[in-house]
C-alpha cells in the first residue's frame, strides 16, 4: 500500500484482555542529537492529522490533542517497549514530552554518559545514528465507555467505502510509553479487544441500516479523505 509523507502505521496488542494499544511510527525527524552538550534521541513518538493504512477493515486518524490530559502522565522512554531497558522517564526529568501541531515530540536523555551509562543504550545511540533504527512508537490508552457516547475517546464513521475511526482531541486516557523500536508490529493483529468489538459493533449497525452516530459529521471529513485518496493514486503511478 502506498504511504503518506514517509509515514506507517502499524498496532500492537499484549493479550486479547489488554487495552493498551500502540502505534508505531517511521518518521524523518527521528535522531540521535545533542542538547546543551547531552547526547538526546528525539522526534515525533506520534503525528497527527494523517490516514493509517488499514488496520484490519478500518484505517485511523489521530486529532491534533489526543493527548490532552495526559501529558502530565508519568511516562517512560523504553527500547523495544520492553520495561528492562529503560532510556528516560518524565519522573526523573530524563524524558520531556511536547504536545505540537503536527504530533506528540519527545526528547530522551539516555544512560550514555559516564558514570551512569548503560552498554546497550550506547549501542542503540549507534544504530539510531547509523539509521539502522528509525522507528518510534507509542503505548497509551483509549477512553472509552460506550461506542457514541460523547465521553469515548474515539469516533467511528463511514467515508465513501472507507470505515474511519478518529481518535479524538483529549481523547487518551493514558499515556503508558514512547519508544524507539526495530520492528514495527503487523497492523491487523493488535487493536485491542475493546477496540475491536466496537469496530464489530458498529459494521453490525451498518449492516442493519442503522444510522452510525457520527454519519451526520461526515461531510465535515470527506475533504481529506478526498485529498489522500487523490495523494494514494499519485503515488500509485509513479
Amino acid at each position: 500500500m502506498a504511504k503518506l509523507n514517509d509515514l506507517t502505521v502499524k498496532i500492537e496488542l499484549s493479550d486479547q484482555n489488554n487495552p493498551v494499544e500502540s502505534r508505531t511510527f517511521k518518521v524523518t525527524e527521528f535522531r540521535a542529537a545533542e542538547k546543551d552538550g547531552k547526547p538526546v534521541l528525539e522526534g515525533l513518538a506520534s503525528v497527527f492529522g494523517q490516514y493509517s493504512e488499514d488496520l484490519g477493515g478500518f484505517v485511523e486518524i489521530i486529532e491534533p490533542g489526543f493527548f490532552d490530559g495526559v501529558m502530565a502522565d508519568d511516562v517512560r522512554s523504553l527500547w523495544n517497549h520492553n520495561p528492562d531497558y529503560v532510556l528516560g522517564r518524565t519522573k526523573s526529568g530524563t524524558l520531556e514530552l511536547e504536545q505540537r501541531e503536527d504530533g506528540l515530540f519527545q526528547r530522551t536523555y539516555p544512560p550514555v554518559v559516564e558514570p551512569e551509562s548503560a552498554q546497550w543504550a550506547k549501542d542503540l545511540m549507534v544504530s539510531i545514528r547509523r539509521g539502522d533504527v528509525d522507528q518510534m512508537s507509542f503505548g497509551f490508552i483509549v477512553k472509552s465507555t460506550f461506542r457514541g457516547d460523547p465521553e469515548d475517546g474515539d469516533e467511528w464513521y463511514v467515508l465513501g467505502d472507507k470505515v474511519i475511526r478518529r481518535l479524538k482531541k483529549g481523547g487518551a486516557k493514558q499515556l503508558l510509553d514512547v519508544s524507539p523500536v526495530t520492528y514495527p508490529a503487523y497492523p491487523q493483529t493488535s487493536v485491542s479487544a475493546n477496540t475491536r468489538s466496537r469496530f464489530e459493533s458498529f459494521q453490525e449497525s451498518l449492516r442493519n441500516g442503522q444510522e452510525p452516530e457520527a454519519q451526520g459529521k461526515a461531510d465535515e471529513r470527506q475533504e481529506p479523505l478526498d485529498l489522500l485518496q487523490r495523494r494514494l493514486d499519485l503515488v500509485s503511478k509513479d
